[in-house]
């Protein structure tokens, strides 16, 4: 077996080896009980002693993944089992009651197989155990792919304290696809244990990803299996054929590996992160090939240009392609009187707006078509951005797809090469020789100004000529710009109008606090956002094109931003508008921060000195930067004309830093936060 390690999100593949060759210190396998036994201290317990905020915790989770030969096929099969069981701590926990098993399965009829399943709950009940057994009537299947259907089920009985627990093995045909194991999850596990034993003609490549120590084991044992070989043959005197058989006993190793971690910590969510889930303690296995005795090597491991020519040929992805001619009318008439390859590409996009609505499915392949989406007003994603594609093209614009992995769905590893891990497809052009990816499915997003969902890292092209992979993520920085004026009140409040504006990304954020609510919730969600004490009167003005813009304007009363003591006035500038706490509270950090695109927040407030009062003090003026200027603030004060002017910029020049940047980007937020917080005095004369 091939162990890689994953940079930046492996670092096992030290440990991994150390472990399977002799370290001394090494944690032993774990012991796990049988369904149904040791379960009265686990239902005494009261909380999680890993983490005692926990709502539900792992008390253990053991998977095999074995092959076995089955005689009558000749054949290898895998054998799939998993025995879990979760402790419940409070109503929070209850969602993991929820239980899902995936079976994978393929176009050609071939499915696994759940040959056995149980599944009860456990409660305490005047010191004795309740169990309480799932029915089988409480158990159904949902086709969720063409390659994936899922085995569904709710625990019954569960109450504060319960304990749950289901085992459960599968057959599978598809050798190829060695279960992968997540270690981690959103909440803690006290023990994860997983073996994997195969065959020495089977070649994987094994990926290790995650932060967290994984111990490891190999073993090899010597098994063998009976082989039957038919031969035909015949007789020279009569030329009649005749068939023996042959019983061959084939011997081979058969390798096991286990690995086991304790005591991991939940997968948390932490601020300026992508999807926490790309950083779990993870296992994945790739085949290579396989070489069984008396035959030819057989190479399994494949490349992306295949995964290109597979999505060219595919009747629900490449050849919708070819069946845009019936745009060609409605394109004409909006195109043939322009010339400019620009203007073509947003008449295009605009149409594209109006006339098919997303109905927000991110899918990779067409359902029913992009012709039927076209005349229906609606479609996935991959029928409105293959729509938008073939109406480029017969606008006469070089247009391509690039599909890639949504944030939600996960980043793509390059290792992984499978059609599977792609969920959704944009456009690509190249107009007037720049580079433009253009999603349709969110009207309020523009050329190269992509929704938040694709900010995701790699992508990659799906065309012959161009087949490769693209960063997504946006390199310039998108702009806020803040205009405030304030006045002090006689009941020492802070009252004036706020004028924001947001563009390209953070306009795309911003939409998202306000594009589902109603004025009212515009309201609400603008005091939460900004921790303003009361919004009235506010205005919105949107537009998309040539890039996404929102400019907002509103009147506020900012909370807790004047302190009288005396003849002196106290004033915290920008409260509610600016940092005045750490985001970054933690003191340490495992993952990547992610700030999701470049920005530079640029913002003027301005505070008319009250009628009998001056000016005392005010802050000192500051400017720093970190990492080489990928990161800079400035702040400068000053009184003029009866007011005081403070002006305040932060850039992010850079969307993403290694986790050992973070105690200097968190020291960077302490002295915003420091300078921010400084206050204003004013003396009555």
């Amino acid at each position: 077996m091939i162990i890689k390690k994953l940079t930046p999100l492996a670092i096992l593949g030290f440990f991994l080896f150390f472990s399977l060759y002799g370290n001394a210190q090494q944690a032993e396998e774990p012991d796990i009980p049988k369904f149904g036994k040791d379960l009265l201290a686990e239902l005494e317990m009261k909380s999680c002693e890993i983490d005692s905020n926990a709502n539900a915790f792992v008390l253990f989770d053991d998977g095999r993944s074995i092959m076995r030969y089955k005689k009558e096929h000749g054949s290898f099969y895998l054998e799939i089992e998993r025995h879990k069981r979760i402790k419940i701590i409070n109503k929070d926990g209850f969602r993991w009651a929820d239980v899902t098993i995936p079976l994978q399965q393929s176009s050609g009829g071939s499915k696994e197989k759940l040959v056995s399943f149980k599944a009860a709950t456990y409660n305490l009940k005047n010191g004795k155990i309740d169990k309480s057994k799932l029915s089988k009537g409480d158990v159904y299947e949902e086709d969720y792919s063409e390659n994936l259907s899922l085995i569904k089920f709710t625990m019954p009985k569960v109450e504060e304290g319960s304990v749950i627990e289901y085992s459960y093995k599968i057959t599978s045909d598809f050798t190829y696809n060695l279960q992968p194991w997540d270690f981690q999850a959103e909440i803690p596990s006290l023990v994860s244990n997983y073996t994997v034993s195969f065959p020495e003609f089977y070649k994987y490549n094994l990926q290790i990803s995650g932060y967290e120590h994984i111990e490891a084991n190999k073993t090899t044992e010597r098994e063998t299996f009976t082989q039957n070989r038919h031969q035909h043959h015949q007789e020279s005197t009569f030329g009649r054929n005749h068939r023996t058989t042959e019983t061959h006993r084939v011997s081979y190793l058969m390798d096991r590996y286990n690995f086991y971690a304790y005591n991991i910590p939940a997968l948390k969510e932490e601020p300026f992160t992508d999807n926490s889930k790309n950083y779990l303690s993870h296992i994945d296995f790739e085949l290579l090939y396989t070489q069984f005795p008396n035959r030819d090597r057989q190479e399994y491991a494949a490349d992306w240009n295949s995964v290109t020519q597979e999505l060219l040929n595919r009747n629900d992805f490449g050849h919708e392609l070819r069946r845009t001619s019936f745009l060609s009318e409605d394109i004409g008439e909006i195109t043939d009187s322009l010339a400019a390859g620009n203007e073509k590409m947003f008449a295009v996009l605009g149409h594209i707006h109006d006339k098919v609505k997303w109905n927000k499915k991110y899918r990779l392949l067409t359902d029913k078509g992009v012709k039927k989406a076209y005349s229906e007003g609606s479609g996935n994603s991959a029928e409105v951005n293959l729509l938008l594609i073939g109406a480029l093209r017969e606008a006469g614009l070089d247009a391509f797809p690039i599909v890639l992995s949504t944030r939600s769905s996960g980043i793509i590893q390059q290792w992984q090469v499978s059609i599977s891990k792609f969920n959704h497809v944009i456009a690509g052009a190249i107009v007037e020789e720049n580079f433009f990816y253009i999603d349709a499915t969110d009207p309020f997003s523009a050329p190269n100004v992509l929704p938040l969902e694709c900010l995701n890292g790699q992508a990659r092209i799906i065309e012959e000529e161009r087949s490769n992979w693209i960063n997504l993520n946006p390199i310039h920085p998108s702009q806020t710009t803040h205009q405030a004026e304030f006045h002090v009140t006689e009941s020492s409040d802070v009252k004036g109008t706020v004028q924001q504006n947001f563009f390209d990304h953070a306009a795309l954020r911003m939409n998202e606090v306000l594009k589902k609510q109603k004025e009212e919730g515009q309201i609400e969600s603008l005091s939460e956002r900004f921790e303003i004490k009361e919004v009235s009167d506010v205005k919105v003005n949107l537009r998309s094109f040539p890039r996404p813009v929102i400019n907002l304007q509103y009147e506020a009363t900012m909370s807790e931003s004047v302190l009288q003591a005396g003849n002196l006035l106290y004033i915290s500038p920008g409260k509610g508008l600016i940092y005045k706490k750490n985001p970054l509270t933690k003191p340490n950090r495992k993952l990547p921060i992610n700030f999701h695109f470049p920005s530079r927040d640029h913002r003027v407030f301005s505070y008319a000195i009250p009628e009998g009062y001056a000016t005392e003090e005010l802050p000192q003026n500051v400017r720093f930067s970190i990492l080489e200027g990928k990161m800079q603030y400035s702040y400068n004060i000053v009184e003029i004309g009866g007011k005081i002017v403070i002006t305040v910029t932060l850039s992010i020049n850079q969307p993403d830093f290694p986790a050992d940047h973070y105690g200097e980007i968190q020291s960077f937020f302490d002295d915003i936060v420091n300078q921010n917080n400084k206050k204003i005095i004013l003396n009555k004369k």
